[in-house]
Formats: C-alpha cells, sequence, structure tokens
C-alpha cells in the first residue's frame, strides 16, 4: 500500500496549536483555531482529518471558492484528488446545508465536523443548521478563524467550540 504523504506543520506555531487540538479532542472537548489570515489554519484541519482515517468527516466553508481552494491544496500536498485520498470527506457550504432536506440534514453523522471561516457558522440564513450539526454531532469538532467574533457581537469559536486555541 502506497504511503500517505503528510501534512507539515510550521514549527513556529502550527505544530503547538495542533498539540492543542490533539489534546482537546482526547478530552472529549471541541477546539477553536484563531489565527490570521494566512497563516495556514488549513494545514491544520488537513492534519486532522490525516490523523482520522476511515472516520466520515464534513469540512464546512463560506463559500465553493473555499472548497475549490482546499481541495486545490490538497492536491498540491498529497499529489492526488481528495475524493482519492479521503474518500469520507465532505465538502458542503454553509449555504448548501441550510438548504438540505430535512432527511438528508439529519442523515449527516460526521465523526469529525471542521468549520473552516467558524464566523459565518452564525449568519441568521444558515446559523441554526451549521450550529446544530456541531450539537447533534457525537464526534470531533473543529473551527478554523481570524475573527472568531462576528461585527454582530457572536463569538462563534466560543458559541460551538467553547475553546479557542491562539
Amino acid at each position: 500500500m502506497e504511503e500517505l504523504k503528510r501534512v507539515e506543520l510550521d514549527p513556529r506555531w502550527q505544530v503547538e496549536a495542533y498539540s492543542q487540538v490533539e489534546s482537546d479532542f482526547k478530552a472529549g472537548r471541541r477546539s477553536c483555531v484563531v489565527a490570521p489570515t494566512g497563516c495556514g489554519k488549513t494545514a491544520i484541519g488537513l492534519k486532522a482529518i490525516e490523523d482520522n482515517p476511515g472516520k466520515s468527516i464534513l469540512w464546512l466553508t463560506s463559500s465553493s471558492t473555499g472548497i475549490g481552494e482546499t481541495k486545490k491544496l490538497i492536491k498540491e500536498i498529497y499529489g492526488k484528488e481528495a475524493k482519492e485520498i479521503f474518500p469520507r470527506l465532505k465538502f458542503l457550504t454553509y449555504n448548501a446545508l441550510s438548504r438540505m432536506t430535512d432527511a438528508d440534514y439529519k442523515n449527516l453523522n460526521p465523526d469529525l465536523i471542521i468549520y473552516d471561516e467558524i464566523h459565518r457558522a452564525g449568519a441568521e440564513i444558515w446559523g441554526i443548521r451549521a450550529q446544530g450539526i456541531a450539537e447533534k454531532t457525537k464526534g470531533n469538532v473543529l473551527g478554523l478563524t481570524a475573527t472568531p467574533v462576528r461585527t454582530d457581537g457572536q463569538n462563534m469559536a466560543g458559541k460551538i467550540c467553547r475553546r479557542s486555541v491562539i
């Protein structure tokens, strides 16, 4: 079997941040990485996927552009398409989550949820479902954001993950 190339975390901050995420997951806590735009939060999300092989993973993000960028990064790192490397990884936009039928929404039962741009999970249109999926999962939850507090004052990192790793 071919050895999976692994994402390399930056020792200046990502290694320590991911170590805290791992610790949170082992303790049954949710975790949120708060770091400036462009620092590599997505790599931490990919590391979490690597470390949960065979599990069902839901990656939520704000746009199809975000999904495309993450898939492109996966191809750059691993040399293969996302579905080839992580067959149980499902990408959805927050808006798509809100448009799902009740039956499809109820059938979502991921082992790991990654909220890319978790602050977007507080939007009026899709917020109920975006937050509700975390409440119904028995698996791990990882938030990623540069801005945990929304302009309306909601702290989504605190609300969904209840904990932030900076």
